[in-house]
């Protein structure tokens, strides 16, 4: 190894400690205002039971914070107080209305949310609270990062077929197992640092727009959006400035156009129509340009999003006013009150439901029978929709833990859940030889916990959806070590 790779080493921690740095720096800012503004809506609202529940989340947050020097064990550990509380009170400020406003039980609701970050705590006490990559063992990592640094662009490749794969007839195990593999070579890539000015990575964005159009999936470009921000905490020497600012804004006003525009057509996504040539019509317009530079412009995808009748009987929350944008993806709180309001204070535990997705949904198929619409079976019981509308309602993973299991089983399994993704973590960083790959990946997984958030779904991830990878990075060394190693034996060997 030369000295140009060790460097490469030192800059990455570098890089990694002002991840770290900067998200510690912006979670101390926010976490106090957010409790002012708690305080300041029990005022109005007078729901003091959610009120200190969501004291109680801001409080453990910040312990967190405090002792926590990795960003990705900070983000991880805290999800819940953000994805829950944080986001429900910043959406009933940006809309006029209390953190309460349409929740059926906001107490009920606060208090199950505290009790998941409560288990956050848990299995943060619980992990090693070491760097996750020893210093006694940069040789390794130095040797690990050259492998995956040569093996970019064939993994890359392997990644785009992934990323179509499903739409060529693969199946979507494999399709999935692929475009893991696509973010390795992405979070490669981006470690140089230039990836406003790297092509190969606007081609990846492209991509993943024109699968997520035809899929009518907001995910696909949520992940490399989240990949791309995580990118820019991480390499950006100066991360506050004017020119910044205004492309983030430009950023957060598409991502709301789309959002609003793929909802629009989600009508044609189970009908012959051409979901391409419908998001094409509709995003690719003059009136798109307008709404994404005027803030104070409604596009019409949105209008059709507010006037489209809505059926106050069915899985609906009056929290969310307006279009079904962004944000209400983000707001993870009234979308669990939908359900948790409206169960008995005491249910028999669903040991079935509990055993099912988190051992037997999870591993591969070895011919057991497969139950994998637990949320449309709890909204069909409690009667939000009809019998066999399968519409997977995104009732969130501590909503289905409560209707299987009460409290306890938000407790337990939110402690099991997110322990298994740190320790993941710590592996593929290791694997990879550096910190500022392995966050990159993170994003993604951090990406589907939020986005699917349903428990099957958050399973998979932190536990065979990582295994697979840790498998999959395994094998890549292994296979690297031996190409980059044999040439080198044979020049060594060969006859003067």
């Amino acid at each position: 190894m030369n000295i140009a790779d060790y460097k490469f080493l030192a800059k990455d921690r570098l890089l990694a400690g002002r991840f770290d740095s900067r998200v510690r720096t912006a979670m101390r800012l926010l976490i106090p205002v957010h409790a002012v503004i708690i305080f300041l809506n029990a005022v109005v609202d007078g729901v003091w039971d959610a009120a200190l529940a969501h004291m109680g989340m801001a409080a453990i947050a910040w312990f967190i914070v405090s002792r926590s020097r990795d960003g990705i064990r900070t983000f991880i550990f805290t999800n819940v107080y953000w994805m829950f509380s944080f986001t429900t009170y910043f959406y009933a400020v940006t809309h006029g209305q209390t953190a309460s406003y349409g929740l059926g039980s906001p107490d009920r609701s606060a208090l199950i949310a505290l009790v998941s970050q409560a288990g956050l705590l848990c299995a943060f006490f619980l992990t090693p609270r070491e760097d996750v990559m020893k210093a006694s063992e940069g040789e390794e990592y130095v040797k690990r990062m050259a492998i995956f640094r040569a093996a970019q662009y064939p993994l890359a490749l392997l990644g785009m077929i992934g990323l179509f794969g499903e739409k060529i007839g693969l199946p979507s195990i494999y399709s999935a197992t692929l475009l893991s593999i696509l973010y390795v070579a992405l979070s490669v890539r981006l470690t140089s640092g230039r990836f406003f000015k790297d092509p190969a990575l606007w081609a990846m964005f492209l991509a993943l727009l024109i699968v997520s159009a035809s899929g009518n999936s907001r995910q696909a470009l949520m992940s490399l959006i989240f990949l791309m921000g995580f990118a820019l905490i991480i390499f950006k020497q100066k991360l506050l400035s004017p020119l910044l600012a205004f492309f983030l804004y430009l950023g957060v006003r598409l991502l709301g156009v789309f959002s609003d525009v793929m909802l629009s057509i989600r009508w044609a996504r189970d009908t012959s129509v051409s979901m391409i040539g419908l998001f094409v019509e509709n995003f690719f317009s003059l009136e798109t340009l307008i709404a994404i530079f005027n803030p104070f412009y409604t596009s019409a995808a949105a209008k059709a999003l507010a006037e489209t009748p809505i059926n106050e009987g069915g899985f609906y929350t009056a929290f969310f006013s307006g279009s079904g944008g962004l944000m209400t993806r983000l707001t993870l709180l009234p979308q669990m009150d939908i359900v948790v309001s409206k169960l008995p204070d005491s249910a028999p535990t669903r040991w079935d439901d509990l055993w099912g997705n988190l051992f037997w949904n999870v591993i591969p198929s070895i011919g057991q029978q497969k139950d994998l619409i637990l949320s449309d079976q709890i909204v069909w019981e409690l009667g939000l929709r009809a019998w066999y509308n399968i519409g997977r309602p995104m009732i969130t993973v501590q909503g289905e833990l409560y209707s299987i299991g009460g409290y306890a089983a938000v407790f337990f399994v939110t402690v099991f859940l997110y322990y298994m993704m740190v320790f993941f973590y710590g592996v593929i960083a290791r694997l990879l030889g550096s910190r500022v790959s392995a966050i990159l990946i993170m994003s993604q997984m951090l990406i589907a916990t939020v986005m699917t958030t349903t428990l099957l779904s958050v399973a998979v991830i932190t536990t065979r959806g990582s295994l697979q990878l840790v498998l999959i990075l395994t094998g890549i060394i292994a296979v690297f070590s031996f190409l980059l190693k044999r040439p080198r034996e044979l020049k060594r060997g060969r006859p003067a």
